[in-house]
């Protein structure tokens, strides 16, 4: 890897910064820009940026978890329990241990719910084989 690294370096500084700018009407070479541009540059934020995996502690009873101020559903089979949120720029994954049990777009809005038709679909299956079940110590009837 060393190795790697240093030859990479080499053609930085011997090849790549020797070329001219593509489209530069003052035919500049790329170390020039660069001279003239990291003056432009902003600095690096003081800290990082949070990108690790957020754990959850605690689910509500409703199937959603709530992340950047919106409610996004979960398998119902899922409430409850600890859970894990990964965010990219572009969408939210949650993870049960390694294995990812819901993955939505992620929205910038703020106070959405948004729904899946496949979470929603799999809880109003189960609430109706739910009604079938006789209910235990309760008589139907007079």
């Amino acid at each position: 890897m060393e190795s790697l690294n240093a030859q990479l370096d080499m053609w930085i500084h011997r090849v790549r910064r020797r070329r001219q700018v593509p489209s530069d009407r003052d035919r500049r070479l790329v170390r020039d820009a660069l001279v003239l541009e990291r003056v432009c540059l902003l600095p690096l934020p003081e800290h990082p940026a949070l990108t690790d995996p957020r754990p959850i502690r605690r689910l509500g009873e409703a199937p959603y978890v709530r992340f950047d101020r919106n409610d996004r559903p979960i398998p119902h089979t899922h409430v409850r329990k600890p859970l894990t949120l990964v965010a990219s720029e572009t969408e939210v994954c949650a993870l049960d241990g390694p294995i990812q049990i819901a993955r939505h777009l992620r929205s910038y809005d703020a106070h959405q719910q948004i729904e899946d038709e496949r979470h929603l679909g799999a809880l109003i299956t189960e609430k109706r084989r739910a009604r079938g079940v006789p209910r235990r110590g309760r008589r139907s009837g007079p």
